[in-house]
């Protein structure tokens, strides 16, 4: 956890969703004057005076703050969250973080696993909202559909915004009918065929990430490339 070193702020629960299996959302109260950019974290104090990292979903186009989680049985701090209804309450503090989405390039890859598609969902809101033209292509890897969070909210962008690019693989779903396996460089290639041409963000478990990276870096000989990692999910 992190200690909270920014001005504590009380936002209301106005929609607590279910996401997918074990996957839940929470849309908030936006506080005044709290701005940030699309891909960055906002803390969120349960435990006194410290502060757990949660990736905005939202983006600062929208007037309220959205973040999501994965709920574990056995944790003290995801069961808390389990319980928020709306009418209840956060303490929040933020923005932080530097994997933010920059208007320099007009293409994007974005590569997701698991619970880690969460600030990409605020960077394509972003792009929509303000009717870019960067094409972005997002790679998400799930273990199976029923675990896939925010697939509603990724189908309406791309439908609103030809310029998004959705592909979807399963790693363990054996009957699963698109795509499985994990992501790599074959995958990249095919799916992502500009992928030079291309600012490349990703976003997941740790094990994933570092994985990704070594693939960019290694084997696609890519630099411009930019890192989260989600840890204790």
């Amino acid at each position: 956890m992190e200690l909270l070193d920014q001005a504590d702020l009380d936002v209301k629960i106005l929609e607590v969703k279910d996401l997918a299996e074990h996957r839940k959302g929470f849309v908030v109260e936006r506080p005044q004057n709290f701005s940030y950019q699309p891909g960055q974290y906002m803390l969120i104090e349960l435990v006194e005076d410290y502060g757990t990292p949660f990736s905005l979903a939202s983006s600062p186009t929208e007037e309220v703050l959205k973040f999501a989680t994965v709920i574990r049985d056995g944790s003290p701090l995801k069961e808390e969250m389990d319980a928020k209804e709306p009418g209840d309450h956060f303490i929040v503090s933020g923005p932080s973080g530097e994997f933010i989405y920059e208007e320099k390039g007009k293409k994007i890859g974005l590569i997701a696993g698991g619970i880690g598609v969460t600030p990409f969902i605020g960077i394509l809101q972003y792009l929509t909202d303000n009717g870019l033209d960067t094409r972005a292509t997002l790679l998400y890897s799930c273990k199976t559909p029923q675990s896939t969070a925010f697939k509603e909210e990724l189908a309406e962008l791309s439908a609103r915004n030809n310029n998004i690019e959705v592909v979807y693989t399963m790693t363990e779903d054996p009957s699963y009918e698109g795509h499985r396996g994990r992501i790599d460089r074959k995958f990249v290639r095919t799916h992502v065929p500009d992928y030079e041409e291309r600012t490349w963000y990703a976003a997941g478990p740790p094990s994933l990430v570092q994985s990704i990276n070594r693939m960019l870096r290694g084997q696609l000989l890519l630099r411009d490339i930019k890192l989260e990692v989600f840890s204790g999910y």
